[in-house]
């Protein structure tokens, strides 16, 4: 189970140092207080009337007066607990690998038909409300078609996908776009990556790819990866005589899934990715789950609130 806070308004958390000063103030006025207090001469009286705690410290309405600070605090900074849990609406970007080694074809007919089969299936058989959105990426990533509830829009989105035969594999790129399509989105979300796991954009391969994962961690979406492929690789698309393999890098596709809470899966054959999709539509639907706190933070100041008042009305109440 992963669990965590996160503020829309981090910069709001500079007032819990409010709290210790109101802790601090509190205990100067009853100080004050005491001192008033002295210039009555009959404490026998007040005594009798008031109680034996006629000048005691309060405490118990200075914790209610903190709490309250407290739960307004967290209502203002926008704070959201996080927690890892299952939903059947949890919105999916479906992000296909269109480089020029996905028509490799040591998966029938190729590395990049099975992926698309694949996937309308995926997305034929995904049940609840989730909407789907389609990126493509080979040098660059493109947005095919934005998170949709219509599943017609979506397979017509994947069987137009054409392969790129310029420009590499940018798979950071595509985490990046795939994430920007969920980042507003209230519920779990979740980044199904086809590739054949060999990213060749950017300076440094590695620190690329590591880009594209905090920038998904950061907006709490998991990515399931989905290598295509056999980790020896063919010659496939390439000239032999270059002798330039098209081999699936296993490492960077369970890197990417470690990171975001996600699950690698390795298909090198097409039956194995028809048994990968059974189990992926039970795999999306556990996702970060996001709870905002904003509105319950608000309803227990209120609460507080309310108490408090009683009890310095009440119980706590000073004599005049």
């Amino acid at each position: 189970m992963v669990f965590e806070l996160t503020f829309e308004h981090p910069e709001y958390l500079w007032l819990l140092l409010s709290l210790p000063l109101v802790a601090v103030s509190h205990f100067f006025m009853i100080q004050h207080t005491k001192k008033k207090g002295l210039k009555f001469a009959n404490f026998d009286a007040l005594r009798r009337v008031h109680g034996s705690g006629v000048l005691t410290r309060n405490l118990i309405p200075l914790m209610m007066r903190l709490l309250i600070l407290f739960f307004l605090i967290v209502a203002v900074c926008g704070t959201i607990f996080w927690y890892s849990g299952q939903r059947l609406d949890n919105d999916v970007v479906i992000a296909i690998d269109t480089s020029a080694s996905m028509t490799t074809e040591d998966i029938e007919p190729s590395r990049f038909e099975a992926s698309k089969k694949a996937a309308v299936g995926f997305v034929q058989n995904l049940s609840g409300k989730s909407k789907i959105g389609v990126v493509v990426f080979s040098g660059i990533a493109k947005v095919v078609l934005p998170p949709s509830a219509s599943k017609t829009r979506v397979q017509q989105a994947i069987e137009s996908i054409e392969i790129e035969f310029a420009g590499g594999t940018d798979i950071a790129g595509a985490l990046i776009a795939s994430t920007n399509l969920l980042a507003t989105s209230p519920k779990g979300k979740a980044i199904v990556l086809f590739t054949d796991g060999s990213s060749t954009v950017g300076v440094s391969e590695k620190d690329t790819l590591q880009r594209g994962v905090d920038y998904a961690v950061a907006n709490h979406v998991v990515v399931h990866p989905i290598g295509l492929g056999s980790e020896e690789g063919t010659l496939g698309y390439i000239p032999a005589l270059h002798n330039v393999s098209a081999a699936y890098d296993k490492e960077s596709m369970e890197f990417i899934a470690e990171q975001t809470e996600g699950k690698h899966y390795l298909a090198d054959n097409t039956d194995k990715l028809n048994v990968i999709f059974e189990e992926l539509n039970e795999e999306v639907q556990e996702a970060l789950i996001p709870f905002p706190l904003t509105f319950f933070s608000l309803l227990i100041a209120l609460l507080l609130l309310f108490i408090e008042w009683g009890l310095i009305n009440t119980r706590f109440r000073v004599i005049p």
